[in-house]
């Protein structure tokens, strides 16, 4: 019989990773529709390495995928669970892939998109772990309606370290963005990529907003 959320609730918080049955502990919580749980149980996973778990890292994203609001309010347990992979450095299309594409919007009119914390984390893993569609992903991204995947596209690309990205970066800063900080991420991004030619393209920029 399952446990109530109260007691594994209890049960994570007082857990010692060390204990015979941790590990087993933690794969209840990862189980849970309880977006609260999962997210717990992938933080002290991520914490404490537990590789042991990576397994049950992918389906427990997919479960809160379902009815997401529901199961998953806020994202929270989405977003543990893609942090937790993260720091395992694990790739897994089922969350990577298909989390750049999650949108859960919430609460009253007008609604809150919750994923786009998740959107961004993704996009920034597809950086890290050098995929090969990292371009494609961080331009969708770049384009998002959400200002936080647009910070972590423009912040991506310059991590990527590739000449060719400065063309996304270019065409951001010249087309402009209603937030700054996605501007100044761009920016950043583009003099890190390539100092010497950008500076003459911002240059022209600055003097043709000037002269508006």
């Amino acid at each position: 019989m399952a446990r109530s959320f109260d007691k594994t609730l209890a049960a994570l918080r007082a857990l010692d990773i060390t204990a015979p049955k941790a590990v087993d502990e933690l794969r209840d919580a990862l189980r849970s529709q309880n977006g609260y749980l999962v997210a717990m149980a992938a933080q002290l996973v991520a914490q404490h390495h537990v590789t042991g778990l990576v397994a049950e890292l992918a389906p427990a994203f997919e479960r809160l995928l379902q009815d997401p609001v529901k199961r998953d309010p806020t994202c929270r347990g989405k977003i543990a669970l893609a942090r937790a992979l993260d720091a395992l450095e694990e790739w897994d299309e089922r969350v990577f892939a298909v989390g750049v594409r999650v949108v859960q919007l919430e609460g009253p009119l007008p609604q809150d998109d919750a994923a786009a914390e998740l959107r961004g984390i993704c996009g920034l893993v597809h950086v890290r772990m050098y995929r090969p569609d990292l371009l494609d992903v961080l331009a969708r991204l770049l384009a998002d309606p959400e200002r936080t995947p647009r910070i972590a596209a423009a912040q991506g690309l310059g991590d990527a370290g590739r000449p060719d990205a400065s063309a996304l970066l270019r065409y951001k800063v010249a087309e402009g963005d209603e937030e700054s900080d996605v501007l100044s991420a761009a920016v950043d991004s583009l003099l890190s990529l390539a100092r010497e030619p950008a500076i003459p393209f911002l240059i022209e920029l600055l003097g043709k907003h000037d002269m508006r």
